[in-house]
């Protein structure tokens, strides 16, 4: 997705009055929250803007330089002491980012065969705590507590820790505390939305969890939605009227561009 526009766009919804945000996202990248992050408006952060409130951080060059003690045979290796997020959790902020199948910049402790923790992840941001990513699949030995003593439980070390990144088929039968709450609020936003942005989403098969996800809280709505943006490019046959199916919207309620985000942006604004 272009940067820029994505920023445009940004601009124009955050200057909307008395309005609520909440992007519900299906990718692992970091491009959205790169933008919401730069943007500095309607006090979003990564304390607690992806839907729970996380107390520690990694930075990639600290985590890279770390590993490089297993390359060798043997040896007493360290801990990777991770960073306090001192940053204020702003739970009234007015921008939620919800990412069900996880992301790139958040890691979580795992067992064999990458059984995840429950837990909740910590993030991997830059010394200002800028968002960013970590390119390996694993980390290990993290210490999440400044004075761990003897303790090595995993609520102070996890012993291998890598990006929490599900198919989407798994987000639903998830166990974890942590991804119960996105999809609880997930289903909140869109129980409770006036309006809806569907962008670049093809309602692909492998997302008919989160299809029937929306249909059901559609479902029990008390009021129909204002309106729904539909913005796609050189949608399948069909596509739309899929769309309005799961949204439960009428002609009058659906607006379709079908000639890609930027020229959307370009000649639509919001």
């Amino acid at each position: 997705m272009n940067r820029t526009i994505l920023e445009q766009f940004l601009a124009r919804q955050f200057e909307l009055p008395d309005a609520r945000h909440t992007f519900i996202s299906f990718n692992y990248d970091l491009v959205l929250d790169s933008c919401v992050q730069t943007q500095g408006k309607l006090s979003w952060n990564v304390k607690a803007g992806y839907g729970f409130t996380v107390d520690r951080f990694i930075t990639p060059l600290g985590a890279v330089e770390h590993m490089k003690q297993f390359e060798e045979q043997g040896g007493a290796f360290s801990m990777l002491s991770t960073n306090r997020l001192d940053c204020a959790a702003n739970v009234d902020a007015l921008v939620t980012i919800l990412k069900p199948h996880g992301s790139l910049n958040w890691l979580l402790g795992f067992k064999e065969n990458y059984n995840f923790l429950d837990a909740v992840p910590i993030l991997c941001l830059e010394a200002d705590q800028s968002i960013t990513h970590y390119d390996r699949f694993d980390c290990q030995h993290l210490q999440l507590k400044d004075d761990i003593g003897g303790d090595l439980s995993e609520e102070s070390v996890w012993s291998n820790a890598g990006p929490y990144l599900i198919p989407p088929t798994d987000s639903k039968s998830s166990n974890l505390q942590f991804v119960k709450g996105i999809r609880d609020q997930e289903s909140q936003a869109y129980a409770t939305a006036d309006e809806v942005y569907v962008i670049g989403w093809s309602m692909p098969l492998t997302d008919r969890n989160q299809v029937e996800l929306i249909r059901k809280c559609i479902e029990e709505r008390r009021r129909p939605l204002e309106r729904v943006v539909c913005i796609n490019y050189k949608a399948r046959t069909g596509y739309y009227d899929d769309v309005a199916q799961v949204f439960g919207v009428g002609d009058s309620q659906l607006v379709n561009h079908d000639s890609g985000f930027c020229q959307y942006v370009d000649t639509n604004g919001s």
